[in-house]
């Protein structure tokens, strides 16, 4: 069975107001941060979907697995930057995908990997996604019966969209909202440094 992982990582910052994928974050930066923990987990290839002009200065991993995927319509909204993984997915003869975004350094391999490991006792299942108090966040994993509907969003609509009211997929309930906490603006920075000094 073969599982790719889409890394989502051609936003343009703009709620940050500067690059968010290059701030210090550990001892590394946050996009870098969070590509290691994908490339830790057991995902067959790490699709990582950039803008044609980023220099790529915030990754310092490297890994035989990882597929670098320019975007050229990344700007019109991130439902364009997952079509452009999920369409490199399907050349590479994917069964399902693990949607991920550049922005969260807390979602660990053992996150990924637990994913992968609940789809592989279900298989019948069409997606399994992460829920913290009843509110749904990436990382999400998505079979090839789903990639259809991925491939039809428009504008800046995520992958979230497709799952309202579906039944045939799984939730997994979270206690720590962290584990799933995406960096995208100052205040939320900010906020993960100063609980950090805690």
């Amino acid at each position: 069975m073969k599982i790719a992982g889409i890394f989502l990582a051609a936003g343009s910052s703009r709620r940050m107001g500067v690059d968010k994928l290059s701030l210090p974050f550990q001892t590394s930066t946050i996009g870098n941060t969070s590509l290691s923990h994908a490339i830790s987990s057991q995902l067959h290839t790490i699709i990582v979907v950039h803008r044609p002009n980023d220099h790529l200065f915030w990754m310092n991993e490297r890994d035989k697995r990882v597929r670098l995927v320019s975007c050229i319509r990344a700007e019109k909204g991130q439902a364009y930057s997952l079509k452009c993984g999920v369409q490199e997915a399907i050349h590479q003869q994917a069964n399902a995908v693990v949607v991920l975004l550049a922005d969260q350094p807390f979602v660990t391999s053992a996150m990924i990997d637990h994913l992968m490991f609940t789809y592989s006792k279900q298989p019948f299942l069409s997606f399994i996604a992460p829920r913290f108090q009843g509110m749904m966040a990436p990382p999400i994993l998505f079979t090839a019966s789903m990639f259809p509907l991925l491939l039809s969003l428009e504008g800046d609509t995520g992958a979230r969209k497709i799952l309202k009211d579906r039944s045939d997929g799984l939730f997994l309930s979270y206690k720590e909202k962290k584990w799933l906490y995406d960096i995208d603006t100052k205040e939320a920075y900010e906020h993960v440094f100063g609980e950090r000094s805690k």
